[in-house]
C-alpha cells in the first residue's frame, strides 16, 4: 500500500521539543563593588522573564465535511478523502476513535494504521509529519454487490520521521504524491472505509 509502505513504522518525536530542551541561564555572579546599606525605599531590581520552554504544536484533527451527511457519490468521495486526511492526526497523536468509527473490521490498512499509532503512543514514542493532502478525487460506479462506491484519490503525503521516547531517531520517509483507491460503504451510522490500496503499479 502506498501509505503503509513509506509511513507505517517511521514516526516523528517531535522536533521541537528536542529543540525546546534547553537549560536555565544561571544565576549571574555577585557585583563586584563594595557592599552598600540597602535603602528601605529601593526597589528591588526586576529579574527578567524567563521565556518559555517551546514545546510541540497541537496536533488538530481534521474537520468532518457536511458532505459526509449525503448517502451518494459527493458523500462517497468526502468519505474517502476525510479519512485518508485523519491519518496524520491518528499516527501524531493516537486517538483512534474517529478512526475505528469509520473502518470497517475487515479492512487491513485500517487496522495496520490503528495498531503502529498505539503502539507508538504507548511506548512514549512521538510521530510527527506523514499527513496526507487529498488533492482531487474521481467516484467509481456503485458496486451492486455491496452498495458501495470505489473512490481514487489523488494525495500528496509529507514527509516524516520516528523518534523514541529518548530522541532517538528511528526512522525517517520523504512525501510523495500518489494515487489511492478507498472503497467506502453508507451504512446507518456513518460511512465505512471498507479498503485503501494503493493504485500504482
Amino acid at each position: 500500500m502506498l501509505l503503509t509502505r513509506r509511513t507505517t513504522v517511521t514516526a516523528m518525536l517531535g522536533v521541537l521539543l528536542l529543540a525546546g530542551c534547553t537549560g536555565q541561564e544561571p544565576d549571574p555572579p555577585p557585583s563586584a563593588d563594595p557592599p552598600r546599606a540597602e535603602s528601605p525605599s529601593a526597589a528591588p531590581t526586576a529579574s527578567p522573564v524567563p521565556t518559555p520552554t517551546p514545546t510541540a504544536a497541537t496536533v488538530t484533527a481534521p474537520v468532518p465535511p457536511a458532505d459526509l451527511e449525503r448517502t451518494d457519490e459527493t458523500g462517497a468521495a468526502a468519505a474517502a478523502t476525510y479519512f485518508l486526511e485523519l491519518y496524520g492526526y491518528v499516527m501524531q497523536t493516537g486517538d483512534v476513535a474517529t478512526w475505528d468509527a469509520m473502518s470497517w473490521e475487515q479492512c487491513e490498512f485500517c487496522k495496520s494504521t490503528r495498531d503502529v499509532a498505539l503502539a507508538i503512543a504507548s511506548r512514549g514514542e512521538t510521530f510527527t509529519g506523514g499527513d496526507i493532502s487529498a488533492l482531487s478525487s474521481s467516484v467509481l460506479p456503485m458496486d451492486e454487490l455491496l452498495g458501495g462506491y470505489p473512490v481514487d484519490v489523488s494525495v500528496e503525503q509529507g514527509a516524516s520521521k520516528h523518534h523514541a521516547e529518548t530522541g532517538e531517531l528511528l526512522g525517517e520517509s520523504t512525501g510523495r504524491p500518489g494515487v489511492v483507491r478507498v472503497d467506502t460503504l453508507p451504512e446507518a451510522d456513518g460511512w465505512k472505509i471498507l479498503a485503501v490500496v494503493s493504485q500504482e503499479g
